[in-house]
């Protein structure tokens, strides 16, 4: 587990991602809007764009007075460069590298602008987007709005999904992992995830 020392004011140069919209705040999730902007889901879904090193494992890093949290230093090179950090699910916070970000983006942009659940979708994941470089040390620094939307404690989990990381306070990952496991060891077999066979 990483420390949270260092000093400055920033992890990381940083700029809000605009959509040209103001933000709606409804309370809870945000929600699945299946075939109208099915871009969470199935972002990465051709084989082309799979990642080489896909983001697995967890890890406990702890955020410090300023909003500033240790990348696993195993995912550090990959993300060097830039990422973005946008409100998730469940209330957890989404980090995408700045090319798998921009295939979501191309998708949102797409959806069609009359639907309301493609502008929900839209006004919420971009409105809070933020993207910047971490800092030499290997922080970033999570935005008010982000650790209010992830309910953000001190301690936080740092969990693998494959095309990106979430971020969780580690409470709410210890029980929204216990309250998932018996659903995962039911799942059942030629469902919506059949690739054990």
């Amino acid at each position: 587990m990483d420390g949270s020392g260092g000093s400055g004011e920033s992890g990381g140069s940083g700029r809000s991602v605009e959509p040209g919209r103001s933000a709606e705040q409804p309370a809870g999730s945000l929600r699945d809007v299946g075939g109208v902007v099915d871009v969470l889901d199935g972002d990465l879904a051709d084989l082309a764009d799979l990642p080489a090193d896909p983001f697995l494992g967890s890890y406990e890093p702890r955020l410090d007075d300023k909003g500033r949290l240790f990348l696993p230093a195993r995912f550090r090179d990959r993300l060097a460069s830039g990422l973005v950090l946008t409100p998730g699910q469940d209330h957890c916070v989404y980090v995408f590298t700045r090319p798998d970000f921009q295939r979501i983006f191309a998708k949102l942009q797409r959806a069609p602008l009359l639907n309301r659940e493609a502008r929900l979708m839209q006004r919420w994941f971009l409105s809070q987007a933020f993207d910047q470089v971490p800092d030499k040390q290997g922080r970033v620094t999570i935005t008010t709005q982000l650790r209010a939307w992830g309910r953000l404690s001190k301690d936080c989990v740092v969990a693998g999904a494959g095309s990106r990381l979430e971020i969780w306070d580690a409470q709410a990952w210890r029980n929204q992992t216990e309250a998932e496991a018996a659903e995962f060891a039911a799942l059942s077999e030629g469902g919506v995830i059949d690739f054990f066979s």
